[in-house]
């Protein structure tokens, strides 16, 4: 298609698929989907938006060293135990999607919390290094007991719960040495990773459809185009699941298409 003008070509970006084009002059003209610009740039900035709450709350370069030190350890864990990190940064950059249009209604820290979403999902299959079977209890147990430079002890155990959180039975859940506080947005970060390593099930480098989710009071709705679900429908099929397995935990989980 040929994008004549600015406006146009703003409005091409966000709803088309990554491709370039040349129009009749020659000119290159690309096209993205809003949600991969999106994702392109979360990482960074998560990491500005750190550095800046930073500066503004304790005017101490020795606590932007200290998130330095955390990100670095996450690398040396991915390292130690073979995470696939490209599989991992997906469901990372997924997981902090969905952040952006929960954390909101939520009430989520934009940075603790999304600090932590995202060091969890980076390291949410840790346990495959031991066995598949039961691989979130067995990350859960590496992340609560492994020497972590950086984080503090309370920092490991809402990391390691997490992970603990991202796949089985959410009755079987623990919370009891978490105060009301932190079991509320455990468990919201814990449904947030959960939708993201379903929504990359097949491990696909493939970028995701454009998708919007939302909560109201115990309800999360996610919304993903019918083409593509039609074209995923084991995808469909593990959301549904999902939904099933909510069951107890005071949400429930809407799927539909848009």
């Amino acid at each position: 298609k040929d994008c004549g003008g600015e406006e146009n070509l703003k409005a091409a970006m966000l709803r088309g698929a990554v491709q370039v084009s040349t129009n009749k002059r020659g000119i290159e003209l690309y096209y993205f989907s809003e949600l991969q610009v999106r994702q392109a740039h979360w990482r960074k900035l998560i990491q500005l938006r750190a550095e800046l709450h930073n500066c503004e709350v304790m005017a101490s370069r020795h606590i932007i060293n200290q998130e330095d030190v955390r990100d670095r350890t996450i690398r040396m864990l991915s390292d130690r135990y073979h995470i696939d990190q490209d599989h991992a940064e997906r469901v990372e950059r997924t997981a902090l999607y969905c952040f952006d249009q929960l954390g909101g209604t939520w009430k989520l820290d934009p940075i603790r919390d999304a600090q932590l979403l995202a060091w969890a999902a980076r390291t949410h299959e840790i346990g495959l290094a031991l066995a598949y079977s039961g691989h979130q209890k067995h990350g859960h147990y590496i992340l609560r007991n492994s020497d972590m430079p950086g984080f503090s002890r309370q920092e490991q155990e809402r990391l390691s719960m997490i992970v603990r959180g991202h796949r089985g039975k959410l009755s079987r859940l623990d919370f009891s040495e978490f105060d009301s506080g932190w079991r509320k947005r455990l468990l919201r970060l814990i449904l947030i990773l959960r939708i993201a390593t379903r929504l990359h099930r097949t491990r696909s480098p493939e970028a995701l459809p454009f998708f919007r989710i939302s909560a109201k009071a115990g309800t999360l709705s996610i919304a993903l185009p019918a083409e593509w679900l039609g074209e995923h429908p084991l995808t469909w099929s593990d959301l549904e699941e999902e939904a099933a397995r909510l069951d107890g935990s005071g949400y429930q989980l809407k799927v539909a298409t848009s």
